[in-house]
């Protein structure tokens, strides 16, 4: 998070640093022409009314009228003329922490398990929910969908970091009266390209409000006042960086290719129409013509009955590309980790996937994957990267057959199948390669 706020403060302090792109909505001028801001009492949407929110202080008529100003330019940003307003409460910064936990808590983390398989966590490795969210933009202000407010803190006043967050939240407020996010259920893959979407167009209206009203002042303040992550980068696992990242670095990188299209538009089109994979957010120019494939596993009992007397099923979900993505860049063994361009680039072409983990009657663990493509070219491409992070992770290659890939180590082995003709991988990380065979087998992976 903080690497990808640094980047907007250079693109703000550079001025025109994305403006080679050429986006089909112009980046605003300096100096915007200001619309009247409207009426304390505007006419009311079709929206339901507001629930009354616990009866804090609302915000001084200076500060008031400083936030007026700000919601005003968002608005224009936008092209926004007629919005009913949002009600907002000012706290104490303790109070504020709380009222934050209580309306969004932390969304639930990737499976233990299946990560800890994936070698994207070490074994002892237990992380606080909180870790996996790193809200940098909430630190002093956010918008709460059930209340429909923005609470913020403003312990010294407005300063140019609240006045971003304040930025950050109004943004989101808006988009949530337009369209709220339909939700996403188990499918962890599509809950995270739904939040890079609505991240990445708070962030980008960020980086407009930065280009347009920011001064050189606000931008040496913001870069001094950063907020910390939860923890400590030195002390989190890469995966769990990248992790807190995504949504808004490429959430961003989504909205803003959306911009250069037809401007706004497309972006209001994507949240009447939201992406449903993470592969769309990675890739928008597949989006969005490419939707994801259904891939089922087969049953849990099977699965487990063929690793063996004891072994059950953990938990399954769908492997999505950004899963895919940190397999290849995020282990834990350095030597497994792939370029990012490289990964991303042999991971282009996925259509669907599955994953499975499992647990054996002493501890040990095994993983099953499935992955389908768009085309046999990119199950060949992908197999080329999976080579690559294997070799990293478990050594020199053990052994090959016709369309298998197998490696085997002390710590464990991995089998990989795979038909350009079907357009399908299939892998499995086991205790030893006769289990992971076995899992395989009983996946229906392509033979011999």
């Amino acid at each position: 998070m903080r690497r990808f706020f640094a980047g907007l403060l250079l693109l703000a302090g550079l001025g025109l640093a994305l403006t080679s792109c050429g986006p089909a909505t112009p980046w605003p001028s300096p100096t915007p022409t200001m619309t009247p801001a409207p009426s304390a009492t505007p006419t009311p949407t079709a929206l339901p009314p507001s629930p009354t929110p616990t009866p804090y202080g609302a915000p001084p008529p200076s500060l008031a009228a400083a936030l007026d100003t700000l919601e005003n330019q968002v608005r224009v940003l936008r092209g926004l003329t007629k919005t009913a307003p949002v009600r907002r409460v000012v706290l104490p910064p303790e109070a504020y922490a709380e009222r934050l936990r209580e309306a969004l808590p932390a969304p639930a983390p990737p499976n233990a398990a299946a990560w800890r398989t994936l070698d994207l966590l070490p074994p002892d490795a237990d992380l606080a929910p909180q870790v996996w969210d790193a809200p940098a933009e909430r630190a002093l202000a956010f918008f709460d969908p059930a209340s429909q407010t923005i609470f913020f803190t403003a312990p010294h006043g407005l300063t140019p970091a609240l006045r971003l967050a304040y930025v950050h939240a109004y943004a989101r407020a808006l988009r949530f009266r337009e369209h709220a996010l339909p939700p996403c259920g188990n499918d962890a893959d599509r809950c995270a390209a739904l939040q890079a979407l609505a991240e990445g167009d708070a962030a980008y209206t960020e980086t407009l409000w930065l280009f347009a009203y920011a001064s050189p002042d606000d931008l040496q303040a913001l870069a001094e006042s950063n907020a910390p992550l939860t923890a400590s980068p030195a002390t989190l696992p890469l995966a769990v960086l990248q992790q807190q990242q995504f949504a808004v670095q490429w959430g961003f990188a989504f909205v803003y290719a959306l911009s250069q299209e037809n401007g706004w538009a497309s972006i209001d089109a994507a949240f009447a129409h939201p992406p449903l994979a993470t592969a769309q957010i990675l890739h928008p120019e597949s989006y969005p013509a490419a939707p994801p494939e259904t891939v089922a596993l087969p049953a849990a009992s099977a699965l487990a009955a063929a690793l063996g007397k004891g072994w059950q099923e953990d938990a399954r979900g769908v492997c999505g590309e950004w899963l895919l993505y940190l397999m290849l860049t995020a282990s834990t063994h350095p030597d497994a980790r792939l370029d990012g361009s490289d990964a991303l680039n042999n991971t282009a072409g996925w259509r669907g996937g599955a994953w499975a983990v499992f647990h054996g009657p002493q501890g040990q663990r095994a993983f099953l994957a499935e992955v389908r493509w768009a085309e046999g070219v990119d199950a060949t491409n992908f197999v080329r990267a999976f080579v690559r992070y294997a070799r990293g992770r478990y050594g020199p290659l053990a052994g090959r057959a016709y369309r298998v890939l197998y490696w085997e180590s002390p710590h464990g082995a991995a089998v990989l199948r795979y038909s350009a003709t079907e357009k399908r991988t299939v892998w499995a990380f086991a205790p030893s390669r006769a289990a992971a065979e076995a899992l395989l087998r009983a996946a229906n992976a392509p033979h011999e």
